[in-house]
């Protein structure tokens, strides 16, 4: 499956003549043109908030595929999809609802004669999109919320200095899967665990040899009621410790949650509950 990426640059779109107008009616449309500038013929628009200017095209036909999907814990962003027919390559669209124009940030061949369009939702709009499309809007709800967390530093003998993390869900709250934080590419590589290393009062930088991935929660592991989880990653990944002096860390780890009763093939976006929890300690090197 080829998608098309996030415009990330911006370029200069052909003038064409045309009155600059939005569509009169709602639906799902050719975005043509598309430029991060205003120019004379364009309408402006929104792409995952930022500001846009386009020209509209010709309607799509009826889609064959929609999901309205919150992405944050306050119900304030949404993710669409929607799949619809198409004889044409496919490439960035539209959608009006409610007099909102939102462009896609990307798209993508979902098989002969089918695009796949994928956009960000604020919640303003939110409703008009559900109510163009017949969809529901799924919220999220809260997952995980007796669950606590504590930090602690391992020192084997003859071992790497290792921070262990462990997740305790009391005996009378309900089930719940562990996740990684919902996707967020502005925290790559490492969107689970945060560390911060300062020695002797000067911080210490992450070895780049070390960055890599999500290393401390794989994705939906089973925390029962009354069960503990515990995650040991070496310290070395986030700086070196191997050198005398007195060393300050804080860790926050970012995990997602969701509702045991939610079979693991179905969790998605709305699914995710994401919390945050903090620890700190100090020790030497000699």
């Amino acid at each position: 499956m080829k998608y098309l990426a996030l415009l990330a640059a911006p370029f200069v779109a052909a003038t064409t003549g045309a009155a600059a107008a939005a569509p009169a009616t709602d639906g799902l449309f050719e975005a043509k043109h598309l430029a991060t500038s205003p120019y004379s013929d364009g309408v402006p628009a929104t792409q995952a908030g930022a500001p846009r200017w386009l020209i509209v095209g010709d309607a799509f036909g009826k889609p064959t595929e929609v999901t309205l999907l919150a992405t944050q814990n306050d119900n304030k962003a949404y993710q669409l999809l929607v799949r619809y027919p198409s004889t044409k390559p496919c490439d960035y669209s539209v959608v009006r609802a409610g007099g909102a124009l939102l462009v896609s940030n990307g798209s993508g061949s979902s098989g002969a004669g089918s695009c796949d369009g994928f956009f960000t939702v604020p919640a303003s709009a939110a409703d008009a999109v559900a109510h163009l499309f017949h969809v529901a809007r799924e919220d999220r709800h809260p997952a995980g919320e007796a669950v606590t967390a504590t930090f602690s530093l391992n020192r084997p003998t003859g071992r790497p200095v290792e921070l262990s993390l462990v997740l305790d869900n009391p005996g009378k709250a309900p089930g719940v899967w562990t996740l990684p934080p919902y996707p967020d590419t502005s925290a790559w590589p490492d969107p689970t665990y945060t560390v911060r290393v300062v020695r002797d009062g000067k911080p210490v930088p992450r070895p780049d040899a070390m960055r890599g991935g999500n290393v401390l929660l794989p994705i939906a592991v089973e925390l029962a009621a009354g069960g503990k989880q515990q995650r040991v990653v070496p310290l070395a990944r986030y700086a070196d410790v191997s050198t005398p002096g007195h060393y300050e860390v804080q860790c926050t780890a970012n995990i997602g949650f969701a509702a045991r009763t939610t079979k693991i093939e179905a969790i998605d976006a709305a699914s995710w509950w994401d919390r945050s929890f903090t620890g700190s300690f100090t020790f030497d090197v000699r």
